[in-house]
């Protein structure tokens, strides 16, 4: 546990990665404040939001493409990410059934494509 103690995470260079994936995702970093207040307030200030959704109209080229959203509103700010890369989402497929069958179960979604059906068997009572 000693590797995982305050005094290493508080070290410049995590900061400055929590900072950058922050900032690369749209969120906000409180670091290094004893101000819990401040900080909660510019997070909670992010409350009222749009999400704004993008799909590509060209095809997947699997490169990074910068991102720019300009806002017409005087106050607005604007919560970004930098950009998005082009890959498309390729669900990987179960090979046999007994994979088909476990990917369904551990699932936290319903799954309509395989027919499950739950049985319970109560003894029925005799000599009575």
């Amino acid at each position: 546990m000693a590797q995982f103690d305050n005094k290493a995470l508080d070290t410049f260079p995590v900061i400055s990665v929590l900072q950058a994936l922050s900032s690369a995702t749209g969120g906000v970093s409180v670091v290094n404040t004893h101000e819990f207040n401040d900080g909660l307030n510019r997070i909670l200030n992010r409350s009222n939001y749009y999400l704004i959704g993008y799909r590509p109209s060209e095809a997947f080229d699997g490169k990074f493409h910068k991102l720019e959203i300009k806002v017409d509103r005087p106050g607005a700010k604007v919560f970004m990410r930098a950009g998005y890369t082009a890959t498309a989402d390729v669900p990987d497929q179960p090979k046999t059934r007994e994979e088909a069958l476990l990917k369904a179960v551990r699932s936290p979604l319903a799954k309509r494509d395989i027919d499950l059906t739950g049985v319970l068997r109560v003894p029925f009572p005799t000599g009575q």
